[in-house]
């Protein structure tokens, strides 16, 4: 009995002996299910990633992707950096410049420094930027155009007989400078868009601008300044400019008395009475003009033009503008009336376009030959409307479409015997 007592305790502890080593390393059979699942999955995954093309080929995909995100991002850094305030100045100014020979044609040479800067290079800036020659490395005018003389871009001529002023003679279009110079990204790009907008706009309504033209005796204070052709015409603000350059160059700020200007004979002669300019001689004083009249005199003494600006074309016309004429005569003693509108074509309005616009609020509108009216010429029509329809003639061309003002439009209504009376607006 004990052997067997012993054996079955050898037996009891072989079997506690396996237990523990089963516990220690648990055979696949015994691994638990979810387990077993998510491991597999995973190294499925990693399998994949490894053995699939195409998922390698979208991970290239995307990492180079980012790569050139931040590289724009970079790029886009650097572009925002501001330049610094002086070569950003330069640079404006070359621009200009460059772009201002580039238009200007051999014959409006020779020009003066001063008009050439103000009316041409000025005109090339970026209405976003603003050009300022004292703000650029040069300072001054004159310095920047000696550079651009010693490198053969353009000619300046002095003359003779008036020290300091200085006129661009001749633009070397063959030359290296000229020829090679390109212009920063930004300032072309600023300048085109604003050049197509212009191109692509047209206007719907009526501009018109008042010009101004030499007469015979104040011609010659314009050719003395600027290259006047016959035809050329200047705004108000252009014909001041000049008038104030001719002074300067022929030196008659000179009065001891600031408030006055003198005069030279041309100045004289068109701006004085004969019997002034006597007084003067008589004295024997050099004839003088008070500044505050002295402009509004020579603006007075030009020829006025009218620039009419519709649809994309333009009519010059020259004296006083004749305003559209509204008549409105009664018919059936007073019962019924009928409008007549003259002189559209003086604005370049067509009058077949007004009779179609004026139908939409007349019971009819017809056009005819203008027979007699006031500023009508041959060929010209007239549009005729049944009622008394002023008031809304006027609402439609002082609309923004035609863009005219009151002034420009004469309302008369014809009483029932005969006289005329301006109908007040």
């Amino acid at each position: 009995r004990e052997e067997g007592d012993d054996d079955r305790e050898e037996g009891d502890d072989d079997d506690e002996g396996d237990r523990k080593q089963t516990k220690a390393a648990p055979s696949a059979d015994d691994q638990v299910p979810g387990e077993e699942a998510s491991a597999t999955a995973s190294a499925s995954k990693v399998t994949a990633a490894s053995s699939d093309p195409v998922s390698g080929k979208q991970a290239d995909i995307e990492s180079e992707q980012y790569r050139s995100a931040t590289s724009a991002e970079g790029q886009k850094a650097e572009a925002e950096e501001p330049l610094d305030p002086t070569l950003a100045m330069d640079e404006l100014l070359d621009f200009c410049f460059f772009a201002a020979i580039k238009a200007l044609k051999n014959e409006e040479l020779p020009l003066l420094v001063a008009t050439f800067y103000g009316q041409y290079v000025q005109a090339q800036c970026p209405s976003d930027h603003t050009l300022n020659i004292k703000r650029t490395s040069y300072k001054k005018l004159g310095v920047y155009l000696d550079k651009m003389v010693s490198e053969g871009v353009v000619g300046l001529k002095k003359d003779p007989e008036k020290p300091g002023i200085q006129r661009v003679s001749v633009i070397h279009r063959k030359s290296s400078a000229f020829r090679e110079y390109s212009p920063p990204e930004r300032l072309a790009v600023a300048r085109s868009k604003e050049e197509n907008t212009a191109a692509s706009h047209v206007p719907n309504t009526s501009l018109i601008t008042l010009y101004y033209a030499p007469t015979v005796p104040t011609a010659p204070v314009f050719s003395e300044v600027v290259n006047h052709k016959k035809g050329n015409v200047y705004t108000a603000k252009e014909a001041t400019e000049i008038l104030w350059e001719y002074t300067r160059v022929k030196e008659l700020d000179t009065a001891s008395d600031k408030r006055l200007i003198c005069l030279d004979d041309v100045l004289a002669c068109a701006l004085l009475p004969a019997r002034e300019r006597h007084a003067f001689k008589r004295d024997n004083l050099p004839p003088t003009m008070f500044k505050k009249d002295f402009v509004l005199k020579f603006v007075d003494s030009l020829s006025q033009y009218y620039m009419i600006t519709r649809d994309g074309k333009q009519v010059l016309q020259k004296g006083a503008l004749a305003p559209l004429q509204v008549l409105v005569e009664p018919r059936q003693g007073g019962r019924k009336h009928v409008t007549h509108l003259t002189g559209l074509e003086a604005f370049g309005i067509d009058p077949k376009e007004a009779k179609k616009e004026m139908s939409s609020f007349a019971a009819s509108a017809t056009l005819r030959p203008v027979e007699s009216a006031a500023g009508a010429k041959k060929g010209h029509l007239e549009v005729q409307v049944q009622g008394d329809q002023s008031k809304a003639i006027l609402a439609l061309f002082t609309s923004e479409k035609y863009g005219l003002q009151p002034s420009h439009i004469q309302i008369t209504v014809r009483g029932g015997g005969g006289a005329k009376k301006k109908k007040k607006r």
